[in-house]
């Protein structure tokens, strides 16, 4: 569902950016470099080839926050006209997507938040209350015995915040 609507989102920049002979340059940062990740890449550029006029630049921190808040500032200097990031920290990449944001970048922030309002636009899910609706289910499945393992992600990032 969350690459449908990323996917409805670039479309349409993609339609408008092809009414004018300027070249779009859309900058992408990805936490990581993993399948998930490759995927939406793939995705994007799928969308991008049929707009002649757009360019995208894509780049990884490889779950490295100060890398990225490097490569988002490296984005922003080269001029995009989008940014799209998932942020491999809520906290440590704020400043640079707000930096982006500041400048009059749109900024859609996919698959997770940063500790800032400073975007354009979010799309993802509500990763708390997917974690409630899980352990509903197992509660109701284990009758209240058993042993649960949950496994978390990086800490610092969005995905995370509210595990123990």
């Amino acid at each position: 569902m969350k690459i449908k609507l990323i996917l409805v989102a670039l479309n349409l920049l993609f339609t408008f950016a092809s009414c004018s002979d300027r070249r779009t340059v859309i900058g992408v940062s990805q936490c990581s470099n993993d399948t998930w990740r490759q995927k939406v890449n793939r995705e994007i550029k799928i969308g991008q080839y049929k707009y002649k006029n757009v360019d995208v630049s894509f780049c990884s921190a490889d779950n490295n926050a100060k890398r990225q808040v490097q490569q988002i500032d490296s984005l922003v200097e080269s001029n995009v006209d989008l940014l799209i990031v998932a942020p491999s920290d809520a906290s440590t990449v704020a400043p640079a997507v707000e930096r982006a944001y500041k400048k009059g970048i749109p900024v859609i922030l996919f698959d997770r938040k940063i500790d800032s309002d400073s975007y354009t636009a979010y799309v993802g899910a509500d990763n708390v209350e997917i974690g409630r609706v899980m352990a509903r289910f197992i509660a109701e499945k284990l009758h209240g015995k058993g042993r649960v393992l949950e496994i978390a992600g990086l800490e610092g990032s969005t995905p995370v915040e509210g595990t123990s």
